[in-house]
C-alpha cells in the first residue's frame, strides 16, 4: 500500500511566498509546487494532486491564493476536493501574512 504523501497547504501564492516557501522546503528536505503560484493560483485541485503525488519527497507545500476573495471561492473548493483522498494527508494549512511596507519603505513581511 501506498504511503499517504505529506501535504502542507499555504495560503498565498505570491511571488514572495513562493521565494520563501521554496527556500523553507529546501532547507528541510522537502518539496514545493512551484507551479501552484499565482494570485490566483491557475491550477485545478486534480492538477494539483498529480503533481504532488509526482513528487520524490515530502511534505509537500502547495500554494493556495484567491486574492483575498470572500465566502466560497475556488480555493475553498480545492480545500474540499481534498478531504476524502485517501492518497494525501494535510499536515496543516500555513497562513503568511500580507506584505507590508515597513516605516522605512522596504518590504517585509
Amino acid at each position: 500500500m501506498m504511503e499517504k504523501r505529506r501535504v502542507i497547504l499555504v495560503t498565498d501564492g505570491d511571488e514572495f511566498a513562493c521565494r520563501a516557501i521554496e527556500r523553507v522546503a529546501a532547507e528541510i528536505g522537502g518539496r514545493c509546487i512551484s507551479r501552484s503560484q499565482g494570485n490566483p493560483t491557475k491550477l485545478s485541485g486534480e492538477q494539483l494532486v498529480e503533481l504532488i503525488l509526482q513528487t520524490p519527497h515530502d511534505p509537500v507545500f502547495v500554494m493556495f491564493d484567491d486574492c483575498g476573495a470572500s465566502g466560497r471561492g475556488p480555493e475553498s473548493r480545492r480545500f474540499a476536493m481534498w478531504r476524502g483522498m485517501s492518497k494525501l494527508r494535510c499536515l496543516g494549512r500555513w497562513r503568511l501574512p500580507p506584505i507590508r511596507t515597513s516605516m522605512n519603505g522596504q518590504k517585509c513581511m
